[in-house]
């Protein structure tokens, strides 16, 4: 009864889940059995929270503007508000062309957009979660929400609310809650 551990993954060739004979009459496992301690979901905080966590959590807190978004939670969030983006401007794409084709002087069709009814309604419906979960992850790096009218500076607020939004959050419990991904 052979069990080699290995952290806190145990691989126990006792409780393999059949025998295989070898030619000699031997038996064998077929493979170990690996049995890990299962993970609830305290114990799963300090990963990353994944895509549909993160659209989830943006609807469920549509207009809260206290409390901390995690990294991930603010990246997946923008992920799927430029996916809907782009879907919203292919549907009023097919119910409008002339929408979004514009001719150039020279003959050519470019694309441009200007703002059928299907992405006014999204741009519509995203735009308080999405100031709602910038100002969430703010707050997850100590800075006060209303650091986001900085993005109203031409270019430099921009680039500075960009490496805010990538900095790693505060360990712990800060000012505005505690870590939305526990200990990280």
């Amino acid at each position: 009864m052979a069990k080699l551990t290995l952290g806190k993954v145990a691989l126990d060739w006792a409780k393999a889940r059949g025998t295989v004979l070898s030619s000699g009459g031997r038996a064998f496992p077929e493979a170990p059995v690996v049995a890990g301690p299962s993970k609830t979901k305290q114990q799963v905080k300090g990963t990353n929270m994944g895509f549909v966590d993160a659209v989830k959590s943006g609807f469920g807190k549509y207009v809260t503007f206290s409390g901390r978004a995690a990294r991930s939670e603010y990246w997946w969030w923008v992920l799927f508000v430029v996916i809907l983006s782009i879907i919203g401007f292919a549907i009023d794409g097919i119910i409008n062309p002339a929408s979004v084709t514009t001719e150039m002087g020279d003959g050519t069709v470019g694309v441009s957009s200007t703002g059928g009814p299907v992405s006014m309604i999204i741009s519509l419906a995203m735009l308080l979660p999405g100031l709602a979960v910038s100002v969430r992850r703010l707050h997850d790096i100590d800075k006060s929400g209303w650091w986001i009218l900085i993005g109203l500076v031409p270019l430099v607020g921009f680039i500075l609310l960009i490496v805010w939004y990538c900095t790693k959050g505060t360990m712990g419990s800060n000012r505005f809650g505690e870590d939305p991904l526990g200990g990280r």
